[in-house]
């Protein structure tokens, strides 16, 4: 074969043509590889990002309930201060100076928070003597009725009485003798009435803690319960329908990722709550000791309420109209509580276990310092078309935190970064007069009762603040005149009507009777073991078993504890926990071990078991509807009468807002306020009852567009949980938080 010598240029280009290929070709694939290499990083740091946010909106789901169930032990703690300082001081009269006689002489001389906060409570009212025996309040048990022992009961008095055995009235038909023996029997009779009000009061006081203590106890287990499932685990926590968040991050991560991604991809997970001494190292849940019991981040606030009780003993010639204390002493009873008769003995019997001296619990406080966070951490090693060989490694992690919401208010305005749980407790211990308390009348905390000293000291009374700032709670006059005028409004002079519908028009989710006066046989099932069994009604408000019906006197509780300017500004308070929480929690515990079969599970004050589907879901709606109600004499929610209320439920919807989706900042303009687009239905639970829900997917609260109840989510950087000058124990009080994550991890 010949070859043939070329000697023109064509066919150069196409050389250079070859080469040049390989060159752009590797350009092209460079630039392919770079692209998807940035590809999958962008797609696994969104994943990373979505997954905490997701872990952190399931963490905060879980602290919105322990939130709104600290509102529910707070409103339990409220209705046992109305009992013992209104129901209990009704009964006054004839002194001339009631709260009932001073607003009809004059009603500007009442103390009220218009004349000003700081206006000092009557000497009456300090410290009140608790007195129920007055009519209707009798038993059938054979004492005397139709008279009222507490008309005087702040006034201790002491009655010598006449001696008929040193008579000697001279006259016809022996009428010495006769005026005697009238004389020794009204003499028995006062003796025997006295045996009966200071054993009737005693017995009743005792009954309203007992059932205070018991509703409490059930919610504090629940709060630890949920609260531990948020603490035992580094990597992990229970969901608040008792799912593994971790298993949630995953398939959420896991959903999002690119197939290269989720081909090799690792995670980690961070459980912000579970870190260093955040965590919870007694992971048993069945114990009743709540300060070994509760996570380190919740402390449980425990106040020593002293309970005087009016006691008219008759022993002789001598009566004494005098005060005692119930809780002081478990054996503090009245000496002729054995001659009072069987029904008060046999509720002495059912009660007197469960007092004596010990501390009530009436909420929990979170530890700013230990901070509620997720962070999640992926790596993948996805396959690169263009370089089979390789070995790239691609990171991500993201940090995410529940924020805005409220679980309850601080006992003190301040909260130092060293302070934890017990020292905290500690540092109150034993001073009634705590500079910078958060609620200025509310109770004393205390870690040990023994050898409390000053007991007659109005700082140890049981009280709430109606507003921030309020110094005068529940020992309000103007407030007690318009409670008692409703109370004893048979016998005062005051008229009702026959109310049984809500200001809205609704109907209220239970039949009510037609009469405000209260009676015994109202409070026969509190504190009992049916009210707060798992099969019974879990409810500790008054009702007339005779009639099934609510009496008139439980619309009136309701009123007394629902949501006011206090709550609104300290708590997170769900509208709607049944369909929002209680549900979703009954799941939890049907997944889930650890909760205590011998407690049950409540909901709202004023919802009530084994009655009506309405009556179960009773709810804070609800209770708003029954406070706003027209048909009480001198209307309770009236700006008269009663003006801190809460008197719209939006009004709840006070936490963080964004202002749209790209702006992040806080609106403020839409705290307090839900609107509702027409995706949601005329009768939305703003406007009418608590049962229409909302078409459209709403946010906690039920509100599609406007304000928010409780714990928001957002992203944080790492840096944030890393900064040693965080602002979080008050004003001017800064320093790390307690559990922030390892620099390496």
């Amino acid at each position: 074969m010949k070859f043939r010598l070329v000697r023109n240029n064509k066919g150069q280009v196409a050389i250079f043509i070859a080469l040049l290929f390989q060159v752009l070709f590797l350009f092209f694939a460079m630039i392919i590889n770079v692209g998807l290499l940035v590809h999958h990083k962008i797609n696994l740091q969104n994943s990373v990002d979505i997954a905490a946010y997701y872990g952190a909106s399931k963490q905060a789901e879980v602290m919105n309930a322990i939130g709104h169930v600290n509102y529910q032990i707070r409103q339990s703690w409220k209705l046992l201060t109305w009992r013992h300082r209104v129901l209990g001081s009704a009964g006054a009269e004839g002194v001339g100076n009631t709260p009932i006689d001073k607003i009809r002489a004059n009603p500007s001389s009442l103390d009220d928070i218009e004349a000003g906060i700081n206006t000092p409570i009557s000497p009456t009212y300090r410290l009140p003597r608790f007195c129920i025996a007055y009519d209707p309040h009798e038993l059938d048990d054979g004492r005397p009725s139709n008279e009222n022992s507490c008309r005087n009961l702040h006034q201790a008095t002491r009655v010598n009485l006449p001696n008929p055995n040193v008579l000697s009235i001279p006259g016809f038909f022996n009428f010495g003798a006769v005026v005697a023996s009238a004389i020794a029997s009204s003499i028995t009779n006062i003796n025997r009435r006295c045996d009966y009000v200071g054993s009737l009061n005693y017995v009743y006081g005792g009954k309203f803690i007992l059932a205070h203590i018991k509703d409490v106890e059930q919610r504090a287990h629940l709060i630890n319960y949920l609260a531990t499932g948020l603490s035992v685990e580094d990597d992990n926590f229970y969901e608040i329908e008792g799912g593994s968040a971790k298993d949630g991050i995953e398939k959420t991560l896991r959903k999002n990722l690119t197939d290269a991604n989720r081909e090799t991809v690792s995670f980690r997970v961070l459980n912000g709550l579970a870190q260093d001494s955040c965590r919870k190292t007694n992971t048993p849940i069945g114990s009743r000791e709540l300060r070994n019991d509760t996570p380190p981040w919740l402390v449980p606030v425990e106040v020593y309420p002293v309970w005087r009780y009016y006691d008219c003993s008759g022993e002789g010639l001598n009566i004494d109209q005098n005060a005692r204390h119930l809780s002081a002493d478990p054996q503090n009873e009245p000496a002729s509580l054995a001659r009072a008769g069987s029904a008060l003995q046999n509720a002495y019997t059912e009660m007197n276990p469960f007092l004596g001296p010990r501390p009530i619990l009436i909420g929990f406080e979170k530890d700013p310092w230990c901070m509620a966070y997720v962070g999640v951490k992926a790596e993948t090693s996805p396959r690169i078309p263009f370089m089979p060989l390789s070995n790239v490694i691609l990171t991500a992690e993201a940090y995410s935190k529940p924020f805005g919401g409220r679980i309850g208010p601080w006992y003190t305005n301040r909260w130092d970064q060293g302070q934890s749980g017990e020292n905290r407790i500690t540092s109150t211990f034993n001073n009634p007069a705590i500079p910078g308390k958060t609620e200025p009348r509310g109770g004393v905390r205390v870690l040990d009762v023994q050898g409390i000293p000053g007991l007659d000291d109005p700082a140890w009374a049981a009280n709430i603040s109606r507003f921030p700032g309020d110094t005068l709670g529940w020992a309000s006059e103007r407030v007690l005149a318009f409670f008692h005028k409703m109370l004893r409004v048979n016998s005062v002079g005051d008229s009702t009507s026959s109310y049984v519908r809500a200001y809205d028009g609704s109907a209220l989710p239970f039949p009510v009777g037609t009469d405000f006066r209260p009676s015994l046989r109202y409070y026969e099932d509190i504190g009992s073991v049916q009210s707060f069994s798992r099969d019974g009604i879990r409810d500790q408000l008054t009702w007339d078993k005779s009639t099934n019906t609510a009496p008139k006197l439980r619309l009136a509780e309701i009123a007394a504890i629902a949501p006011d300017l206090f709550d609104m500004a300290y708590y997170s308070i769900d509208p709607d926990f049944y369909n929002n929480y209680f549900v979703k929690i009954q799941r939890h515990i049907n997944v889930r071990d650890g909760f205590n079969p011998e407690n049950a599970l409540l909901s709202d004050l004023g919802s009530r078991f084994r009655s009506t589907q309405e009556a179960e879901r009773f709810n804070v709606f609800d209770q708003i509807r029954i406070q706003r109600m027209t048909g009480i004499p001198e209307s309770l929610n009236s700006q008269v009468s009663m003006p801190y209320v809460v008197k719209n439920p939006a009004h709840l919807l006070n936490s963080w807002s964004i202002d749209s989706i790209t702006d992040f900042s806080t609106n403020t303009r839409n705290f307090g306020e839900c609107t509702t687009p027409d995706s949601v239905r005329a009768g939305s639970p703003y406007e009418q009852t608590a049962y229409d829900r909302p078409l459209a997917p709403a946010t906690t609260g039920n509100c599609i567009l406007g304000g928010r109840v409780g714990y928001s989510v957002k992203l944080v950087a790492k840096d944030h949980l890393l900064d040693s000058n965080l602002e979080l124990g008050g004003t001017g009080v800064s320093g790390r938080i307690r559990n922030q994550p390892d620099e390496d991890w």
